[in-house]
């Protein structure tokens, strides 16, 4: 199981949050966003629809780090010094950011490793005055569907106009 220091045990210097066998950390060099494309292929690649059409993917994974740029962000989850997961925080208007992207490697997944990834893109965001956070999933991920409802996302009405009926816009208001 992953686990995130508290606010008892802050991040370190260098912006990185170290678990027991993993660690969380933005994203910052060129070899740090090879190993988000690579994931991020992958990602696209366990979906029934193509993400490189439906959502520009192709855009993103040319244009990193700048689509993500501050105050936007993008996490790094290694797990004994191998990369297992990303995700992603766009600013979408002021004070409000798109959470994008979470992946964790199918070997990795179940672990804990996605829900950290989400929490630390939360407490990054709230520390960088964003306010609103939202996303959009497939109805058939449930288990992102479960985790999102369990940190307080809750369903709205969807934001983009997309061909794909699937998906589900959600919303969470920081404290």
């Amino acid at each position: 199981m992953l686990h995130i220091f508290s606010t008892v045990n802050p991040v370190n210097r260098t912006g990185q949050v170290a678990t027991d066998n993993s660690l969380i950390y933005q994203a910052q060099t060129p070899s740090d966003f090879n190993h988000i494309r690579r994931l991020l292929e992958s990602y696209a690649a366990s979906f029934k629809v193509d993400l490189f059409a439906l959502d520009g993917l192709a855009e993103e994974l040319r244009g990193l780090p700048t689509c993500y740029s501050s105050p936007g962000f993008l996490l790094l989850a290694k797990q004994q010094q191998t990369t297992v997961g990303c995700i992603g925080l766009r600013e979408k208007a002021s004070g409000v950011g798109e959470m994008k992207r979470l992946f964790v490697i199918p070997e990795h997944q179940g672990a804990g490793i996605g829900r950290a990834l989400v929490e630390q893109l939360l407490e990054h965001a709230q520390q960088r005055c964003f306010h609103t956070i939202q996303l959009e999933v497939l109805s058939s991920g449930k288990p992102a569907l479960s985790l999102y409802r369990k940190l307080g996302f809750r369903e709205i009405p969807r934001y983009r106009n997309r061909p794909v009926s699937e998906l589900v816009a959600m919303e969470l208001t920081l404290d």
